[in-house]
């Protein structure tokens, strides 16, 4: 049993095999450092089809296993600080203290003081009011009355002799079919999440914990991963009471604990969001964003080079719950991928990703999922987000502009939604396939973009300069959602397109003649004959549905390399350009 693999079945087939994971690597990487093997921290989690292997940098040693001091790796929640002394551990945390805390801030705060204040007196203060970095996940187990479950995991872990628990946890776990010995311990619904009544039906969180029963030492690994790998959001309602609780685990693919603890402790100060589906959205995205900082500050990033953020971690696995009265209960489990497009570039250039990553950000975080079409855009993006479809990506990417010209002077709006970008749709779609056939060429195509200028220059950019649109020149309202609607009716669509560029083509020599005239420039080009014959060949190679998605998308993104005032009256030459 003393190996340098250890492995975790997939026996739940819910995030607590993946807590159990990382509980076990947690442990045998502090068995490593008091032992003072220098390689300590470079435990890897890895997954494989039908169990989490825990690979350890050399081999277990007996004399290590013997020699170990317990380790006290979770937390204590005590109600008071009475209950917390008894304990006479750091890692007892009185919550009522802790919930003090939160009080005295938002005191603090409401009292008009600024938490960047350069005042050391009024920092101290603010800094005298933080909370522990693990409240929000002693928040979520007090609430989902997992507290007293893990408060009894505690307590066996200090009777027991520690070396006799870890042989018998790592015979365990280098033996599959061997048996876990322990006493059984009552088991909390955070932990455990399938030993609810099945993922499509409410049941009361705590209702069953007191009948279903585990060797306390696996819940005790489930809760070491719980403080390792998981994180925690409350969602109030405009009274203040909690409405919702949102846990997410994240599932590893092949990471070390030290790459581990540091993106986690990077993504976990800004997990958070106003509700479970655009936190669903974000959470992807964010740990994304903190994996590529990270890695920009790696000298050695051999390993990590034109690696995608998905092979390191799966996912997230969500277990979304819901206030229902004084008991919150399981709502939702499911599973998201992490987005395969995001990776880093065979030189270890981080730059341009995490611009595209946080583009994304920006689109989503000020949408409202209250409104339908908001909603309709965030589900959109999570589907294609976490399958990879590209129908959902045209989806979101025509919903998207079309929700932009709506948004266009509208004052409900604190500011107008953020464009995408051409050069970051790029960065996705030059890695993407349809049919097998790469779509790359097809966005490098100068005939494919002139199209999609077409489209462009008559919707979103004319809107957004309507004051100053030269005669003749209209705003083409409702394209997209006529295009995408035509889209799986090849000849339909076509001929809406080519009614569409005609149009254009006419408005330009309009409005150029008018231009001349006045001595005054146009600048918008005409789509040629050429333009119109290529995307013809493109629609008969990659199908409608696919070239109207692409289309759509350049069409209604802001491209940096257009000037945005190309339809400015100008004093300047005014000959009509034709590319």
């Amino acid at each position: 049993m003393f190996q340098d693999k250890y492995f975790v079945p997939k026996s739940t087939d819910t995030y607590a095999d993946v807590l159990t994971a990382w509980g076990l690597a947690t442990v045998l990487s502090g068995v490593l450092f008091q032992a003072g093997v220098k390689k300590s921290n470079q435990v890897v989690v890895s997954e494989r089809d039908t169990s989490f292997c825990v690979e350890l940098p050399i081999a277990l040693e007996e004399a290590w296993v013997n020699a170990a001091a317990r380790d006290y790796l979770t937390f204590y929640l005590a109600k008071d600080a009475n209950a917390a002394a008894d304990k006479k551990h750091a890692r007892a945390i009185d919550m009522n203290e802790q919930w003090g805390r939160v009080k005295g801030l938002k005191a603090w705060k409401e009292a008009g003081n600024d938490p960047k204040t350069d005042d050391p007196d009024l920092r101290e203060q603010w800094l005298a009011l933080q909370t522990h970095e693990y409240f929000n996940l002693f928040v979520g187990a007090q609430k989902l009355q997992a507290d007293t479950p893990t408060n009894n995991v505690w307590d066996a872990f200090a009777e027991v002799e520690f070396p006799l628990l870890l042989k018998n946890v790592i015979n365990y776990f280098s033996h599959p079919a061997r048996v876990l010995e322990g006493k059984a311990q009552s088991s909390a619904t955070l932990l455990n999440p399938g030993q609810t009544m099945g993922t499509n039906s409410l049941s009361a969180v705590g209702a069953r914990s007191d009948k279903i029963a585990a060797p306390w030492p696996l819940e005790w690994l489930k809760t070491i991963g719980y403080y390792q790998a998981a994180f925690c959001v409350s969602f109030q309602g405009s009274d203040g009471k909690t409405t919702g609780i949102s846990v997410a685990v994240l599932t590893p693919r092949r990471i070390s604990l030290r790459n581990h603890d540091e993106i986690r402790s990077r993504f976990a100060a800004g997990f958070y969001a106003t509700s479970s589906l655009k936190l669903e959205c974000l959470a992807a995205l964010n740990y994304a964003l903190q994996f590529l900082n990270f890695a920009a500050t790696v000298s050695d990033l051999d390993d990590l080079k034109a690696r995608r953020v998905a092979d390191a971690v799966s996912g997230f696995s969500f277990a979304n719950f819901m206030a229902m009265g004084h008991v919150f209960k399981l709502k939702r489990i499911t599973f998201l991928a992490m987005p395969l497009w995001i990776r880093i570039a065979a030189d270890g250039d981080t730059t341009p990703m995490r611009d595209a990553v946080e583009e994304h950000v920006h689109v989503l975080r000020p949408l409202d999922d209250k409104r339908g079409e908001t909603r309709s855009l965030l589900d959109a993006y999570l589907s294609w987000s976490s399958s990879g479809d590209l129908r959902y990506l045209w989806t979101f990417t025509a919903l998207y502009g079309a929700y932009r010209m709506e948004c266009v002077g509208s004052k409900k709006l604190e500011y107008q939604p953020t464009a995408l970008s051409t050069t970051n749709l790029e960065i996705i779609l030059n890695q993407q396939t349809s049919g097998n056939k790469p779509l790359a060429p097809v966005v490098s195509d100068p005939h494919f973009q002139a199209v999609a200028r077409a489209i462009r220059k008559s919707t979103i950019n004319a809107l957004y300069q309507k004051d100053n649109l030269p005669s003749g020149i209209e705003v083409h309202y409702g394209l997209a959602q006529e295009l995408r609607r035509l889209s799986p009716y090849k000849e339909k669509f076509v001929a809406r397109l080519m009614q569409h560029l005609q149009t254009y083509n006419e408005e330009n020599a309009k409005s150029s003649t008018r231009a001349i005239n006045q001595n005054r420039t146009f600048r918008r080009a005409n789509v040629t004959t050429q333009d119109i014959d290529r995307i013809v060949e493109l629609i008969d190679d990659f199908g409608a549905e696919t070239m109207c998605g692409l289309l759509l998308a350049y069409g209604y993104a802001k491209d940096v390399r257009d000037s945005d005032d190309d339809l400015s009256p100008s004093t300047a030459q005014n000959t009509p350009t034709n590319p």
